[in-house]
């Protein structure tokens, strides 16, 4: 049987495979910066699991993942000055909601830790946090949250890898794999593996 082993073997990781894409922030025209009640999220549907913004002046990001996958999962977040000015800086800070929308208030969720970005020491920053097992897929709400800018932007980069659309079997994989499975059961049916304990042909 090793001769269709290698081939349902591929498909099988074909159809387990992931399709990646990248949202931008101009894509959209700009991600939503208001809560409006839980409501103003930018949704970010499947298949992107990368996410590029930028922020200024105190502004917010709020993004509402809409079909995460399920169970344990990290998402990272990476921040960097995009000015070389002397005086720039910024500090932020990420917070997310599993299970329900926040309302108009920073309440519930979980908050990282404040960050601080500067020229000289800290010019960029990475940040994570980990879904557990618990967690139910679907819906996550996150706040990109800008305190201070002094004037120059910001730009950040979220990696979500739990947000990738599967990658569908191909037809002409389902074919094969129907085809090999029946090679199986023939070659099987052959050497006497489908006969009852017994009454092996001889």
């Amino acid at each position: 049987m090793r001769f269709f082993v290698l081939p349902v073997l591929f498909f099988a990781a074909l159809a387990g495979a992931a399709q990646a894409a990248t949202l931008n922030e101009t894509d959209v025209g700009g991600f939503s910066s208001s809560m409006s009640g839980g409501t103003g999220f930018t949704d970010v549907g499947s298949g992107f699991d990368v996410i590029n913004g930028s922020l200024v002046n105190g502004e917010d990001d709020f993004l509402r993942f809409t079909n995460l996958a399920a169970g344990a999962q990290t998402l990272t977040f990476e921040f960097a000055l995009t000015s070389t000015a002397n005086s720039a800086q910024a500090s932020g800070a990420v917070r997310y909601w599993e299970t329900t929308p926040p309302g108009n208030e920073f309440t519930g969720g979980t908050a990282l830790p404040q960050f601080n970005l500067n020229p000289f020491s800290n010019p960029s920053t990475t940040q994570t946090f980990a879904l557990d097992s618990s967690f139910a897929g679907g819906e996550l709400f996150v706040a990109i949250l800008s305190f201070s800018s002094n004037g120059f932007p910001y730009s950040y980069s979220v990696s979500a890898p739990g947000n990738a659309a599967p990658v569908p079997l191909p037809p002409a994989g389902l074919l094969l794999l129907t085809a090999f499975g029946a090679l199986a059961l023939r070659r099987k049916s052959r050497s006497g593996d489908l006969h009852p304990a017994g009454l092996q042909a001889t």
